[in-house]
């Protein structure tokens, strides 16, 4: 492509790029910003409710039998609740998480999206000998006992919902 060519389509991109930033979008029928149902909505939830629960998914020849325990609430932010709780598996034994850290949480927060109810269910946790394990599901409020994966490693084995005909779930206990 020639410079002139190159330069032209550079303006035009760029001019394009300026109209939508200065037309933003049509704004909301809710008040709340544009958007409406395209993007899910952080709505209120009993995050209480979670404390003491367990759940559990069955093992798969790509990983063990995983509990997940959520204990208490230790912090919060405007998105999330975080709990303090633990991992265990036959693979990597125990794993605490005491909510404070960047590697090791368990999160939970409720969306609105398209007329669903939503708790994203979301867990990291690494061991001390490096064991890694890392959730991140939804829980339908339909549907209150069952986490559906969309996401899972631990250690070497990698799992997305979207590569994959398996379908990981986690049963409150």
């Amino acid at each position: 492509m020639s410079m002139k060519k190159r330069l032209f389509f550079s303006l035009l991109i760029g001019l394009f790029i300026l109209t939508l930033l200065l037309t933003g979008c049509g704004g909301s029928k809710t008040g709340k910003g544009g958007g409406d149902d395209d993007f899910p909505t952080i709505i209120d939830f009993n995050a209480k409710a979670y404390e003491g629960t367990a759940w559990r998914c069955a093992a798969s020849e790509n990983y063990p039998e995983i509990t997940v325990y959520i204990d208490e609430i230790v912090n919060k932010d405007e998105n999330y609740h975080y709990y303090s709780g633990s991992v265990k598996s036959s693979a990597t034994g125990t794993i605490n998480i005491t909510g404070e850290g960047l590697s090791s949480y368990i999160a939970l927060t409720a969306t609105e999206f398209y007329g669903m109810r939503l708790i994203t269910f979301l867990v990291s946790a690494t061991g001390d000998e490096g064991d890694q394990i890392q959730i991140s599901g939804v829980i339908d409020t339909s549907k209150p006992n069952t986490v559906i994966v969309a996401y899972l490693v631990f250690n070497d084995y990698e799992y997305d919902d979207e590569t994959s005909s398996e379908i990981i779930k986690f049963t409150k206990l």
